[in-house]
């Protein structure tokens, strides 16, 4: 399955913009664009290389297992921290975890946008929100690029997640996600 067929099985597609193989999606695979270029310029991580003008939730449109996989190794701290979140809220059979966890990205990055829309703000007023936390994390990020002493890597990536997770804007997507997750009988997916 791939993650284009994941969004219409959820009805994503009827609910958000969803953007499939974007230059954003290539780098980050899955991710909320909020603002455009030019309100994105505010982050602290901006590049005009990758942002697009499009709004809406870009998605790399690959199978659910490579999808897992690459968020698997691009950041295991953050895996791993996800992975507990859904064993604590979510009922489901181990052989169906790839599925699950790949859906709980996509209702994250709704949760995002849910939140977007609800706050009645503009994009950059809406990342303005949560730009102290984010200053934060990014710190600690490049922090952790510089370090050499790889069990102290380990250490700070660790805080990273958990510092990241702490963000107000990425606990209401991470609690939009659980809730998803939790409404679905997931014994539906077992033939799949």
């Amino acid at each position: 399955m791939k993650m284009k067929d994941l969004v219409e099985r959820f009805g994503l597609v009827d609910r958000e913009p969803i953007i499939y193989d974007s230059n954003l999606a290539m780098k980050t695979i899955i991710q909320c664009q909020f603002c455009t270029p030019e309100e994105q310029k505010i982050s602290i991580d901006f590049d005009e290389e990758v942002y697009p003008s499009e709004k809406g939730i870009h998605i790399l449109n690959i199978s659910v297992q490579e999808f897992n996989e690459k968020m698997r190794t691009g950041n295991p701290p953050d895996y791993g921290n996800i992975r507990r979140m859904i064993n604590n809220r979510v009922n489901y059979q181990i052989s169906l975890f790839d599925l699950i966890y790949a859906s709980f990205c996509l209702f994250h990055e709704e949760g995002h946008w849910v939140d977007f829309e609800n706050s009645g703000l503009s994009g950059s007023e809406f990342m303005k929100k949560d730009a102290p936390y984010r200053k934060s994390v990014y710190e600690l990020g490049e922090r952790i690029k510089r370090e050499e002493n790889q069990y102290l890597k380990v250490q700070l990536a660790n805080k990273w997640t958990l510092l990241y997770r702490d963000i107000p804007m990425e606990k209401y997507a991470d609690n939009h996600a659980l809730n998803k997750l939790s409404e679905i009988d997931w014994n539906e997916f077992e033939n799949m």
